[in-house]
């Protein structure tokens, strides 16, 4: 009897809760993020409020002011117990303090008439006195009247200002990477009773604040607080700073400069020499504003490169466009807009706009440059397709970029009511609109008014809350599914007739077969059609298994990043396990050719026992479309006769040695089971289906086999009873399924009155009487 197993795990989970009575108040949040009010009611509810404050209105926008907003970025307490008052002894604690060191600022002022001095905190770690303890730094400087505690970020310097009181000997400074209470947040109507607010994140530490809680005398409240404060700061300093990955002992702060051409010929040319670049350009900027912005540009990436160039941060090059730069642009718009272009000068996306309007879309982390990537391999697809001279090999590279493509979704917000589409994270008001057309360098370039785009920040949030503005307007494909797939055909059918492996078309083959693709990657289908070009694929790896094979571990392809690829076998086996499934509503011509391949899959590969396994349950779930069974006995009976009769070994030494040569990675009880369930599944396929007389003979030889491997199981004896009955041995067969019954009573769920059981009881009876 063929058995089907189905497991059910519970995992139970106790949960115990610590009961305690909170007092009732007012608590708000300290440290990291400051300002998060939790409110606990006498009637046991809370109010958790992140942000409180009033409402300011500029035009359409609502600015939402936090009444914590513009609190000092520092914590300080006031040390009081030192015997000498002629230094101030400060203890500095700052998170990740190696990384972020170069942009904290202290400032020491005499008296009111005196300059302030300003150096950088790296400038006391060198001094003797000075002590480090993980991102802790103590030191002493001479005592000062004024102390200013500042923090550059971006383009803005947070500063606060600080009296020394007189019998106060030394100042606790904590101060953190961010605050929740510094939070600018927007909100914009969506409709008259719906509102979108952008930005904002992070949870918690609470602290008690009411009536009932005195604030320690310990800390010290800043007499004067600047978070945007306009200060001439020193440059960094060139002092060494620890850093776990590296020495970095002897290294000098690095200055990022921008190279700025003065014709948009040469800033291509420019463009060039870094393809992984985009080279920004401002129409009808003034030369003030522009220069103003990059340099502000070249101190945030400065900031964000220490000590050495690093190239993720350098992803733009930018231009100022002039009066001659309207003929090769065709641009007539007297407005302020924005061209990003590639090497190629092919406009992949505009928008309205000066630079430092714009800005945050050329900050580090925002999405527009995933999406001017994409945008650049669409123009790369398009340009090259329609070139009759490009080279197979250069329609090859194409294909491999495109498989490393990050996914996007375009998401349609459906409500009943709603009059406009989001697409990637943009509200788009009115209907639907159809992609841009390619703009180039050639073409006019203006921006279309008759599609109303709501402000990015006013966009549905995103993961990383990070929308693009003016989505519409990057570069959209104009290739087709069908010429895709024709360049697609064309590359698979010269590198077929090589006779040399190229492991780049393996690698995009791996991935369209698992359709994690080109096609899925360029059109966003989760499913395609399992096509004659798709088994020309796996013709193509069947054909180099051999050299995949050794190219999978090789340490020449580890340059691939092998630890998100399958290997040849996964790819191959994955696909043909899902075309021959019985649990997908394939065609029986689907399966019977996912069949046919997975013996050619068999004739290839090293790994016979893997892959007959998986093939022999295949084709048992697939007996019922099988012209001919035949092929399923053979295989089976050669599988079977590989292992046992090797050798003259017992099948236990036989399977022993299965194990041994897997190096433990099967545990042996699966090997065991797996071997016994084949044996039976085979067997019980010749008691249904067969009347041949020297095939029944196999047939007991197997079913016995797999009894010595798994004693006592009622399926396993039913099917070596009816097989002996088949056999004419009548009484064995009796004697067989009496013992069958008697085990089952304790393995089938039901017992005696189990639907199994019943059956089986009547196979026995029909035995008995004759009329089996």
């Amino acid at each position: 009897m063929k058995k089907n197993i189905f497991v059910l795990l519970l995992f139970c989970f106790s949960f115990s809760y610590a009961q305690s009575k909170f007092k009732p108040g007012l608590y708000v949040s300290q440290g990291d993020q400051r300002g998060i009010e939790l409110k606990i009611n006498h009637d046991d509810t809370y109010e958790l409020i992140f942000l409180s404050g009033k409402i300011q209105n500029d035009k359409d926008t609502l600015l939402l002011k936090n009444k914590y907003f513009g609190e000092s970025l520092f914590q300080v307490e006031e040390v009081k117990n030192a015997v000498s008052l002629s230094k101030l002894e400060i203890n500095f604690s700052y998170k990740y303090f190696d990384y972020y060191s170069s942009n904290i600022f202290i400032g020491l002022q005499q008296t009111e008439n005196d300059i302030v001095e300003y150096k950088n905190i790296l400038e006391y770690i060198d001094n003797n006195e000075s002590e480090r303890e993980e991102d802790k730094i103590k030191f002493s400087v001479d005592r000062p009247k004024y102390i200013y505690l500042l923090k550059k970020e971006s383009s803005k310097t947070a500063m606060s200002k600080f009296l020394i009181n007189e019998n106060v000997s030394g100042l606790d400074i904590k101060t953190t990477s961010n605050s929740i209470s510094n939070l600018e947040l927007k909100a914009y109507f969506k409709d008259e009773n719906s509102i979108i607010v952008t930005e904002g994140k992070q949870p918690l530490l609470f602290t008690m604040v009411n009536q009932d809680v005195i604030i320690p005398d310990a800390t010290l409240n800043p007499i004067e607080v600047n978070n945007d404060a306009k200060v001439a700061l020193p440059e960094k300093p060139e002092y060494s700073v620890e850093v776990p990955t590296e020495d970095i002992s002897s290294a000098t702060p690095y200055v990022f400069k921008h190279k700025v051409d003065k014709t948009l010929k040469g800033a291509l040319e420019t463009l060039k020499k870094s393809p992984n670049k985009f080279l920004v350009v401002a129409q009808n900027s003034s030369k003030e504003d522009f220069n103003l912005f990059i340099k502000q540009n070249e101190a945030e990436i400065t900031d964000l490169m220490y000590y050495e160039y690093y190239p993720e941060y350098d992803k733009y090059n930018y231009y100022l466009a002039t009066e001659k730069d309207k003929k090769l642009i065709q641009s007539n718009s007297k407005e302020k807009q924005i061209l990003i272009l590639n090497t190629e000068g092919e406009i992949l996306y505009h928008t309205k706009g000066s630079l430092e309007e714009n800005k945050k879309s050329f900050e580090t982390y925002s999405s527009i440059n995933q999406g001017l990537v994409r945008a650049n391999i669409y123009a790369t697809i398009d340009g090259l397709f329609a070139n009759k001279k490009s080279t197979v090999q250069e329609v090859k590279e194409v294909f491999s970029k495109i498989i490393e493509m990050e996914i996007t979704y375009d998401y349609a917000v459906i409500d009943g009511t709603a009059d406009y589409t989001v697409i990637d994270g943009t509200a788009i008001t009115g209907p639907q609109i159809e992609p841009s057309t390619k703009p180039s360098v050639e073409e006019v370039v203006e921006v279309d008014d008759a599609v109303e785009v709501v402000d990015t920040s006013a966009s549905v949030i995103s993961e990383d809350y990070d929308v693009i503005k003016d989505k519409q307007n990057l570069y959209q494909l104009k290739i087709t599914k069908e010429e895709v797939i024709g360049k697609w055909e064309q590359v698979l059918e010269f590198y077929f007739k090589q006779n040399k492996l190229d492991y780049e078309v393996v690698r995009i083959l791996k991935k369209e077969l698992a359709n994690e693709g080109f096609y899925k990657k360029l059109f966003n289908s989760e499913e395609k059609t399992f096509s004659a070009l798709d088994y020309k694929g796996l013709d193509y790896l069947l054909k180099f298994y051999s050299q995949i094979k050794i190219a999978d571990t090789t340490e020449v392809e580890k340059e691939y990043d092998y630890n998100y690829d399958q290997n040849i076998d996964e790819a191959i086996s994955g696909i043909l396990n899902k075309r021959a499934s019985p649990y997908y509503d394939y065609s029986k011509e689907d399966k019977l050719k996912a069949l046919g391949y997975y013996k050619k899959y068999l004739e290839v590969t090293n790994d016979k026992t893997r892959v007959i396994t998986d093939y022999l349950s295949l084709l048992n779930n697939n007996l019922d479309i099988l012209d001919s069974k035949i092929e399923y006995y053979n295989t089976y009976e050669n599988y079977y006769n590989t292992i046992v009769q090797s050798n003259n070994k017992s099948v236990i030494e036989a399977l022993d040695e299965v194990f041994t040569n897997s190096g433990g990675l099967i545990d042996w009880f699966v090997i065991k089971n797996d071997f016994s369930t084949l044996a039976n599944n085979a067997s019980w396929s010749v008691v249904k289906n067969e009347t041949d007389v020297q095939l029944i003979k196999k047939a007991i030889i197997w079913s016995e086999t797999s009894l010595k491997l798994t004693k006592d199981n009622g399926y396993f004896l039913d099917t070596l009873a009816q097989l002996y009955f088949k056999d004419g041995q009548k009484q064995k067969a009796i004697q067989t399924q009496q013992k069958a019954l008697e085990v089952m009573k304790d393995q089938v769920e039901g017992g005696e009155g189990s639907e199994t059981y019943i059956e089986m009881k009547s196979v026995l009876e029909k035995m008995q009487n004759g009329t089996y």
